[in-house]
């Protein structure tokens, strides 16, 4: 089972811990190859992966402070297990676009990395974009949470890890909101608890909004 523990604040920084067991692995096999997925998330993919290790992939959202844009994100590794057995995964192939020319042919591994025993991959940071709705501004990011060893085969998930983002802040011109928080706002800020691992620090980035939300969901009326 997934765990997600609260992220924490400091200076310019932001962190976000998450626990997997090896529960959260599914390892199918196809046409020779072993396929290992994350339960409900998904997998490396993409043109400039073919050939690659097809590995899986866990997509997140953070919640960042007012003004903030994320700079650079790290990854420190914790713990990690290695999981039983000797495994040979699949390659990623080239996508199919629905042009109704025929699929592309199979992509072979990649020699230059299945014979190598450099741990695969390299940063398991995978990318990072930020972005922003309405009052609130966020970071989406996706990493792999597993360590492949392509000449030895050998697989190992990262139990334990703490995702680190660095951002920093523009100051922001002061402007005077033209109409009162209301239906809109509140839409806003439930989707926003939904939508990133961290809402409980809604409060703490954006506590102006949060008090008139809290106002207004106690009164109903416009704050």
């Amino acid at each position: 089972m997934l765990f997600l523990s609260c992220s924490t604040l400091t200076a310019q920084q932001i962190t976000q811990q998450f626990t997997f067991t090896q529960n959260d692995l599914q390892i199918s096999q196809s046409e020779g190859f072993d396929i290992v997925t994350l339960t409900q998330d998904d997998y490396l993919n993409g043109e400039i992966y073919a050939g690659k290790p097809q590995l899986p992939l866990k997509h997140f959202k953070l919640l960042l402070p007012k003004g903030a844009s994320a700079t650079g994100v790290n990854i420190s590794i914790n713990s990690e297990q290695q999981i039983a057995g000797s495994f040979y995964l699949y390659p990623v192939q080239m996508p199919v676009y629905p042009n109704y020319e025929s699929p592309p042919s199979f992509v072979e591994p990649d020699p230059t990395v299945y014979n190598s025993n450099n741990p695969f991959p390299a940063d398991n940071i995978l990318a990072f974009e930020n972005n922003g709705f309405r009052d609130y501004n966020y970071v989406s990011i996706s990493f792999v949470p597993v360590k492949y060893i392509p000449l030895s085969r050998q697989l190992y998930l990262l139990t334990n890890i703490t995702v680190i983002v660095n951002y920093s802040i523009t100051p922001l011109i002061a402007s005077h909101k033209l109409r009162p928080y209301g239906k809109v706002d509140e839409n806003a800020y439930s989707f926003i608890e939904t939508l990133v691992t961290n809402p409980i620090q809604i409060g703490t980035f954006y506590p102006e909004v949060a008090d008139k939300i809290v106002q207004y969901r106690a009164s109903g009326e416009m704050v």
